[in-house]
């Protein structure tokens, strides 16, 4: 004979309120403590930040910036013309006479524009200083503290001897912020907040910070007080509201649902009379809470049967929805950082070399999607050469932009370890051709200009021919010997040339989108377009010679879309006095 199964013994739905209000009101007390002090913190640092910065901008307007500057300058000098020795010393008279050279009158005056600023303010202390960074110093230039703990010009502060020293970054950091400031505290001074605000010279160079030491005793008094009156409050109102709640459950929530319960039973089982039964979602669940739930559970299980591939369906479709969503917001964001990165990879600053008047040149990069396996560099090997290199990595988009960096920066540190064009691109096919599953490939265009003589010697591994301004006034293309692509077969052989640029003489270097840019009847621009465009200029500045270009090509391609990489370098040597 079966055993007749035990009834279980159910738990109150009320007695399982009460701990769930008591342990949900503690957790929440303790978010929103957390929550309160975060944000208080944040609002009242922000508040003195913000007083501290309309503060600084005071006092400098206060004080001549030429006289700022000369400071700083004289200080700078002084404190540098001092033996490390010697500046180990720098509380004893010998330093402080070594230092004394740079006050005069006008010392004078602008250390007490910073003590009556202080003094009417409220602040700790407020001085300029610049950062010494090979003994990792704060060196002082001015100081508005007290006479008997005034620093002079020279005179520093370090870990050792003043707590920690932030550095140029870490000062960066201070001052982007909307409210962080290092906060330290001393048996004299009490509580401080640091704050910096960064000095410049006439032509808007930095030259050094003006420091302000914010008093925030106050602030940490209340704070205090804050916290002691705050807590105990809030728990003892949290614990009298979970009380009141549980009783309001049991009369408002738990004898509700066992009516309904009851109602829903009786609703089922007149609906079963007429209707086939059909499968039950919440059947399958086999809730077993032990508590007014589960009856709740059993009477509405064969109501929702008949919603459950609807919902199902709702919810795999929803799902779906968001989760292409967030595919897609991540891949953008994901280009948008790999875009940006090889930007910067690619020097962007011209003119790049201003200080020498022997050449000029400008390149400019035009990705067909949000990145590109295109790249050109430029940089001196030595005092008379110059590196100039074009490249094109087959394909497009994340795979060739990450082959187009390593080609870079594999090129740039092989040639700045000398060797002639033909034996950097060796290096550089072999150095590819390892662990490349891909099989992958790069072509290049790579020359050394000799400044001093206007010779270049130069290497293809698969490129375009560059076109060439030499004596004759006009563009011509140079045919030079090919190499094979980069990355496509190791231990290949290349092959240098040479050939002189006169005086005056120039260079254009450039990748295939270029020349095979197409428009909407899919005809392409072709080379000798571009040699006439090059030749009705060919006394433009490079910039101006890579922009007329650039602006041929949009012209030709009209409202047709970008099908590959554009890449141009053009270089104008201008020769010596020798050439």
């Amino acid at each position: 004979m079966k055993k007749p199964k035990q009834k279980k013994k159910k738990r109150s739905l009320q007695r399982v309120a009460v701990y769930s209000t008591l342990i949900g009101a503690f957790l929440f007390l303790l978010i929103l403590s957390v929550v309160e002090l975060v944000l208080h913190v944040y609002a009242i640092m922000g508040n003195y930040k913000a007083e501290a910065k309309h503060e600084g901008s005071f006092v400098m307007s206060l004080i001549d910036p030429a006289y700022v500057e000369r400071i700083f300058a004289e200080t700078k000098a002084n404190y540098a013309s001092i033996p490390e020795e010697l500046r180990q010393q720098q509380f004893t008279d010998a330093y402080r006479e070594r230092c004394a050279v740079v006050i005069d009158e006008d010392f004078f005056t602008a250390r007490e524009i910073l003590v009556k600023c202080r003094e009417e303010t409220g602040m700790r202390n407020i001085q300029m200083e610049f950062y010494d960074p090979e003994n990792d110093r704060m060196v002082v230039v001015l100081d508005g503290d007290e006479p008997d703990y005034a620093y002079i010009p020279g005179q520093w502060l370090s870990d050792e001897g003043a707590g920690v020293i932030e550095n140029p970054k870490q000062i960066a950091y201070i001052m982007n912020s909307d409210w962080y400031m290092p906060v330290g505290y001393g048996a004299v001074s009490g509580w401080t907040a640091t704050d910096y605000m960064e000095i410049t010279d006439t032509q808007g160079n930095p030259i050094g910070y003006l420091v302000m030491n914010i008093d925030i005793n106050e602030f940490s008094i209340r704070l205090r007080s804050f916290l002691i009156v705050y807590i105990p409050t809030l728990i003892g109102v949290l614990v009298l509201a979970a009380f009141w709640i549980a009783r309001r459950l049991r009369k408002r929530i738990v004898d509700p649902v066992n009516q309904l319960a009851v109602a829903a039973r009786n609703y089922t089982r007149r609906d079963k009379a007429v209707e086939t039964p059909k499968e039950s979602y919440f059947a399958d669940l086999q809730i077993d809470t032990g508590d007014e739930i589960e009856e709740l559970w059993e009477s509405m299980t064969d109501m929702e049967r008949d919603m459950t591939k609807t919902l199902s369906r709702v919810r795999v479709v929803t799902a779906e929805r968001e989760r292409l969503r967030q595919e897609r917001v991540r891949i953008v964001a994901e280009l948008d950082i790999a875009r940006d990165i090889q930007q910067a990879a690619i020097p962007s600053t011209f003119p790049a070399f201003p200080e020498r008047k022997e050449f000029d040149l400008y390149a400019a990069m035009t990705p067909a999607k949000e990145v590109g396996g295109d790249f050109y560099d430029f940089f001196l090997l030595d005092a008379d050469h110059l590196a100039i290199a074009i490249a094109d990595v087959a394909g497009k988009g994340i795979p060739a932009a990450l082959f187009m960096m390593i080609s870079k920066q594999t090129l740039r540190n092989h040639a700045l370890h000398g060797g002639t064009p033909s034996e950097v691109l060796s290096y550089v096919n072999d150095h590819l051709c390892e662990n490349n599953p891909n099989e992958m490939f790069v072509t290049i265009w790579f020359g050394i200009l000799t400044i001093s003589t206007g010779e270049i010697i130069a290497c293809s591994a698969g490129h375009e021919y560059p076109a060439i301004l030499t004596d004759t006034g006009k563009y011509v293309l140079f045919e030079e010997p090919h190499g094979l692509a980069c990355g496509a077969m190791p231990g290949m052989p290349y092959e240098d040339y040479t050939f002189r640029l006169p005086k005056g003489g120039r260079i254009l270097v450039y990748t295939d989108g270029v020349v095979e840019a197409h428009n909407e009847k899919d005809e392409l621009l072709g080379f000798e377009e571009i040699v006439n465009e090059l030749n009705k200029g060919e006394d433009a500045a490079p910039r101006e010679t890579v922009e007329r270009i650039l602006k041929r090509i949009q012209e030709f391609a009209g409202a047709c879309e970008q099908f590959d990489d554009i890449t141009l370098l053009n270089l104008w040597y201008k020769g010596t006095e020798s050439v």
